[in-house]
């Protein structure tokens, strides 16, 4: 039978992005302390053209979750909106634009680069033979033209939801208006063809940035959501050997369980042994967890250290 009961104590880690390791007491049960990491930041920043003619402008659009300021760089400067849009001044040589949000000491950044499409040369005429000058014609009186007819208006789309960020198994509402415009197109976390005008109820497990574009002719605008759903990311590295020292052959799994005072409460049974991540959809708040290996016997190891993580 194999023995995990101390090495597990001892290698089995919990490797936690913006977690801290809550310490044992002297019976190896969860004790208090430890500080808490920012929140999570989740971003999504994209454009609608990502190559245009020099002269021609881009929109750039943007949003965010988890932070409390958004700085740009690169081709724009200064302090924007955690959530937005912006359509640049008119573009004559290529460049990258780049947004970062932050929370505290956590941030994360996105960059889209602009392309300027290069101008085809006008062709070079062939130089005319010298011929004799032909007589002046005879025109016939020019007709007036008919005034040309007015520009079609461009498409525009307003694109919403409800809630931007959710709790597991909850629902949001989504909806849109456009006008001037004859299709509009899902991409990113959803897909298909959908109405001119609607709404649409969801109910996403993970991040989710949402992209509506609508469109008439060769013109199209895009606009995005993005929806944060809360949840617990957990990472680990596989135990090798057994508490003996041998070689570990047949390892089978991991649980995790949520620890509340002398209370283990199992949050998921992962039956894989070179998992090394895993997420656990939870409410907000504070949650003690703890991990246990076992082999193809369901020989399950003791506990291994307590850590806490935050669901925002």
């Amino acid at each position: 039978m194999l023995k995990l009961s101390v090495w597990v104590v001892v290698a089995i880690t919990l490797i936690m992005t913006n977690a801290t390791a809550a310490p044992r007491d002297g019976k190896g049960k969860p004790g208090g302390g430890g500080g808490n990491e920012p929140i999570a930041i989740f971003m999504a920043f994209d454009t609608d053209r990502i190559e245009v003619p020099a002269g021609e402008s881009v929109l750039l659009s943007w949003a965010s979750s988890g932070a409390k300021s958004c700085i740009a760089s690169g081709a724009w400067e200064g302090k924007q909106s955690l959530s937005g849009t912006y359509r640049t001044l008119a573009l004559t040589q290529p460049g990258s634009f780049s947004l970062t949000c932050k929370y505290k000491k956590t941030s994360e950044s996105r960059s889209v680069a602009i392309v300027i499409a290069q101008a085809e040369p006008e062709p070079v005429p062939e130089p005319l033979p010298v011929s004799e000058p032909a007589p002046e014609p005879v025109l016939d009186p020019t007709p007036e033209s008919e005034p040309a007819p007015d520009p079609a208006s461009p498409p525009s789309v307003a694109f919403n939801t409800d809630k931007t960020e959710i709790n597991p198994d909850e629902q949001v509402t989504l909806s849109w208006t456009s006008e001037n415009a004859d299709a509009c197109v899902a991409s990113g976390s959803w897909s298909g063809n959908k109405s001119l005008n609607g709404s649409e109820i969801i109910s996403p497990s993970q991040f989710s940035t949402l992209i509506l574009t609508c469109s008439a002719g060769a013109a199209s605008v895009t606009q995005m959501v993005s929806i944060a759903v809360h949840n617990l990311q957990l990472s680990w590295q596989p135990p090798t050997e057994n508490v003996d020292g041998s070689q570990l052959t047949d390892l089978s799994g991991f649980k995790i369980y949520s620890v509340a005072g002398a209370n283990y409460f199992l949050e998921a049974d992962i039956a894989s042994a070179s998992s090394t991540f895993t997420t656990l959809a939870k409410p907000t708040g504070e949650y003690d967890l703890v991990m246990t290996a076992y082999d193809g016997n369901g020989n399950e190891s003791s506990y291994s250290n307590v850590v806490r993580k935050i669901s925002p």
